[in-house]
């Protein structure tokens, strides 16, 4: 019964380590595929990645990557965000991201921001919400450090310093963890789209029939406020808003 069980085990781990071999197979044969300048074939082993799970945000850079170079600029600009939501702190994904960017149709101008709401976003995506509960976590825990410290302290004036200090690492982690959870509920909101279709006509109402407000081009990024059947109302960064059909939008 003992050698059943040992080879079941060994036959479970073997199939585990097939199972991460095959991901990583498939990776380095999509980055030569890329190397090489075929990027449509590398694309297309970039998707099967990510349609088997297989969904870190190196894959969705390298994938942005090779449609960009297919010129095929909503899917890379989409993939760009999906990376930029997975590594919202890598300088690569973001530049590649704004230079795709420039080659959209549509130039809008975003409304302008309150500076300390500016502020408060640059600062939450300096790290992903995973980072900041972690950092939390250890900055609570110093937290409680100091805190005995203060209790056990037969000095005044170690006390005070004890005390001050975990009152300090008390506030860095309250702030981390309220910036992990505003991270994680941005992540898991699904609220932003890009447009994917050359041109999609913006409706006043969600009525294939109603007054046309105006018009988005391929890789425009929208914010999702409604949805009705297979009409979904948007808004864009100059604040103007309308319906569109949900078959021209991707989901970041």
């Amino acid at each position: 019964m003992r050698h059943i069980y040992i080879i079941l085990l060994l036959f479970f781990i073997g199939l585990s380590a097939q199972a991460e071999v095959i991901p990583d197979s498939l990776y380095i044969r999509a980055n030569r595929f890329y190397s090489e300048g075929r990027y449509s074939e590398a694309a297309t082993l970039y998707d099967s990645l990510i349609n088997t799970g297989y969904s870190a945000p190196e894959v969705y850079f390298n994938l942005g990557n090779a449609c960009f170079k297919m010129r095929q600029i909503g899917k890379a600009i989409l993939n760009y965000e999906r990376a930029n939501r997975l590594k919202p702190f890598d300088e690569d994904i973001r530049f590649n991201l704004q230079l795709a960017r420039t080659y959209t149709v549509d130039k809008i101008e975003s409304l302008p921001e309150f500076f300390l709401s500016a502020w408060w976003r640059s600062f939450r995506s300096m790290m992903d919400s995973d980072h900041w509960m972690i950092l939390s976590i250890v900055l609570f825990i110093v937290c409680l450090v100091l805190f005995l410290f203060f209790l056990f302290s037969m000095r005044v004036t170690l006390k005070k310093i004890f005390f001050t200090l975990s009152v300090f690492f008390l506030l860095g982690s309250f702030i981390a963890g309220l910036s992990g959870y505003r991270q994680g509920r941005e992540f898991h909101a699904r609220n932003e789209g890009i447009v994917m279709v050359s041109s999609a006509t913006v409706k006043s109402s969600p009525d294939a029939g109603s007054s046309d407000l105006f018009v988005l081009h391929e890789g425009t990024k929208v914010k999702i406020e409604d949805a009705v059947g297979n009409w979904v109302e948007i808004r864009i960064a100059n604040g103007n808003k309308g319906w569109i059909e949900f078959s021209n939008l991707e989901i970041i």
